[in-house]
């Protein structure tokens, strides 16, 4: 297989100077330097903004490094086959659009897969860059095992490879995960557009991939997505992902288009299964429902100022503009001819028609308190930061456990504070920074451990509990949740859940939509704590004493 076109991840000295130069005149590239600047561009500073952006951790949610606070009345969703939007489950990787109130607090995240549906096209491995290529819906995508491969500076979160292959390793996650997926297998990618000139069309570099099923759906509608290449409306017809001439690659489709809808804009759309497979998998014009302009300044609706990250396509040197994830961004003058196709900007501005004319720009993942550069030369590792309140590890020892719903491992190295004298199963608020490879939970650099904060002072404390549910009342979405693990048994919380609770679906009838938990049962609640009531983002079912899966990074 060739080569991928990305730019290389270590740039020419001279781009480099250009933007360590905008961090010395912004004085905003560490220690607290990003919240500022967001605030001096008005997200989140007595009005409200928009963040797309990939999730990069849990407190409340971190997205591209920065912490967003979530409360119980936080919208998390995404768009369904007839468009409408449904309760959803943030996951590592995702990519996703947060709304932020005067404040800067995430009050709706909307989820924004690329791609879910077939795997066309089985991963193979690149040995130029080690990294692997393979084919969702038709579309390329780029599974990334090495951070520094490409300048956005992740590794691709790999999810569900024990589907494929139960005999997982976690010594080679990578080969016997993505070496045993086969054509038909059900996947779901999240990730960032770009222009390859290798393949001729937009790729997707995956941030996430997540294998849903082994076997094809005969019934489940393919969702598609990408870079609107051409338009055709008098035929009602949209081509995307397409490169330049005869050759390119792409998929067009027919059907409704949006009012408002441009050339290098990123849509959505789903094809039921029949047409898909009667289109020969998008070999000719598929026709589509639900086709939908997921850009960003079609999708913040009454909002001035706004928050992106991408690589870069299409950079025009006079203009000093380029695309990025869908939107024409046009950058500060001082980078000018400092910047090209394929480097990874994360840009903060004024929207303006459909296009975002950037103030600031940023050369790394950075969070409120500390630069994070999420891309290590010298590992195929990632950095993340996962924080919150659990009775789920067992002290500082070395173990596998999860928190808000990511595994992680510690080892030997562990770095701890604050934690000395905290027992198996202890009530605890843990703040775990770490580093991720593909298909490997979060491997634990430190840990800072903190008593939970007492009762009246916890209204924002994301709590994730495992215990067995009692009294329960699904109609008004209550129970009482007993804990179950070390020396916390037998602590009693109140359960609260609403509609915005997401549900996992093995607790729910398939039939009915109606909840299938009953008195009695193992749960694991991922929630808001306040004056001893758990109100519950999330519910999900737990076997006591199974082993965390550590294969999945969810």
């Amino acid at each position: 297989m060739n080569a991928p076109s990305i730019t290389p991840a270590l740039k020419p000295l001279a781009r480099l100077l250009g933007l360590l130069g905008l961090c010395s005149v912004l004085g905003s590239c560490g220690g607290g330097g990003v919240a500022a600047v967001l605030n001096s561009a008005g997200v989140g500073s007595g009005g409200t903004g928009v963040v797309q952006g990939l999730v990069t951790g849990f407190g409340s949610v971190f997205i591209d490094g920065t912490e967003y606070l979530t409360s119980t009345s936080t919208t998390v969703d995404q768009e369904d086959s007839a468009g409408q939007a449904v309760t959803a489950l943030l996951k590592l990787g995702d990519r996703v659009q947060a709304t932020l109130d005067a404040s800067g607090n995430a009050t709706a995240v909307t989820v924004l897969p690329a791609l879910s549906g077939p795997l066309t096209l089985a991963p193979v491995l690149d040995a130029t860059t080690g990294d692997w290529w393979g084919q969702v819906d038709g579309q390329w995508v780029r599974i990334v095992t090495t951070a520094a491969n490409t300048p956005l500076g992740i590794t691709t979160v790999l999810s569900g490879c024990t589907l494929v292959n139960p005999n997982f390793s976690a010594t080679a996650p990578i080969a016997s995960c993505l070496g045993q997926m086969s054509p038909g297998n059900e996947v779901e990618a999240h990730g960032t557009w770009v222009l390859d000139s290798v393949h001729n069309a937009w790729i997707l570099v995956a941030s996430r991939l997540e294998i849903t099923a082994t076997s094809p759906s005969a019934t489940a509608p393919v969702h598609l997505g990408g870079i609107v290449t051409s338009i055709a409306a008098a035929a009602s017809q949209v081509t995307l992902n397409a490169g330049a001439g005869a050759s390119s690659g792409g998929i067009t489709l027919q059907g409704v288009l949006p009012n408002t809808l441009a050339t290098g804009q990123t849509l959505s759309a789903w094809v039921a299964r029949n047409a898909w497979n009667n289109s020969g998998m998008g070999q000719s014009i598929v026709p589509a429902s639900a086709i939908t302009n997921t850009s960003l300044s079609a999708n913040a609706s009454g909002q001035s100022v706004a928050q992106l990250s991408g690589l870069i396509s299409n950079y025009n040197p006079t203009n000093n503009t380029a695309l990025v994830q869908g939107t024409l961004v046009a950058f500060p003058g001082s980078y000018q001819g400092n910047i090209g196709d394929g480097d990874y900007v994360r840009v903060t501005g004024a929207l303006s028609g459909n296009g975002l004319n950037a103030a600031a720009l940023y050369p790394s993942h950075q969070t409120e308190d500390h630069v994070v550069t999420l891309s290590n030369a010298a590992s195929n590792t990632q950095s993340m930061e996962i924080k919150g309140i659990t009775n789920n590890w067992a002290g500082p020892v070395v173990q596998t456990f999860t928190l808000q719903g990511t595994a992680i491992s510690t080892t030997t190295s562990t770095q701890y504070t604050g934690c000395s004298g905290l027992n198996s199963g202890a009530l605890v608020s843990l703040d775990v920074l770490g580093t991720s490879a593909p298909g490997q939970p979060v491997t634990a650099s430190s840990i800072q451990c903190s008593p939970p904060p007492g009762s009246g002072s916890n209204s924002d404390s994301v709590t994730d509990l495992r215990g067995t549910i009692s009294n329960l009342s699904a109609g008004a979405g209550s129970g009482t949740l007993t804990l179950t693990l070390g020396n916390e048994a037998g602590t009693v919380y109140t359960v609260n859940w609403t509609p915005n609770t997401f549900i996992d679906p093995n607790l729910l009838d398939p039939a009915t939509g109606n909840l299938l938990v009953t008195n009695g049962q193992s749960l694991d609640i991922i929630g808001v704590l306040s004056n001893g009531v758990l109100n519950a983002t999330a519910l999900r079912p737990y076997q006591p004493g199974a082993k965390d899966h550590n294969a999945t990074n969810d």
